[in-house]
């Protein structure tokens, strides 16, 4: 006696540097609310439509082409964990780092962003940090 069941296969695509990555190091994919993909690479981060790729670097304003991993506060700004570990964030299509932005000098200075958490009720942001050596 057989059974039978019915199945299909999964889909998925596997996008590459041909389909228009700047790299095919991928620390973390991020999905917004409006459904565009982020990938954050060590070219840069890069935002995907479902049509094409568009890439953001230090010559957008990001602190740092090497991005490990991206982290959206209750504000909808997505903060991006760098390997320099210099403070910025990507707000309303706009990159903010120490130059254009009073938040991040405050929270910038001697230390390197490592990661940060917001507690449940969204009324503060703890930012972990190191203090780096001025040797």
């Amino acid at each position: 006696m057989g059974h039978y069941s019915w199945s299909q296969d999964p889909y998925y695509i596997n996008y590459t540097t041909n389909d228009g990555l700047p790299s095919s190091t991928i620390y973390s994919i991020y999905q917004d609310a409006r459904g565009f993909l982020w990938f954050t690479t060590d070219a840069g981060i890069v935002k995907y439509d479902s049509h094409a790729f568009t890439l953001y670097n230090t010559e957008d304003g990001l602190s740092d082409n090497e991005v490990f991993q991206m982290k959206k506060d209750h504000k909808g700004r997505i903060w991006l964990l760098t390997l320099n570990g210099k403070t910025c964030f990507f707000y309303k299509n706009k990159l903010y780092n120490e130059s254009n932005s009073a938040l991040v000098r405050k929270i910038s200075g001697s230390s390197l962003l490592v990661d940060f958490y917001e507690d449940t009720k969204t009324t503060a942001i703890l930012f972990l940090s190191m203090e780096t050596s001025s040797n």
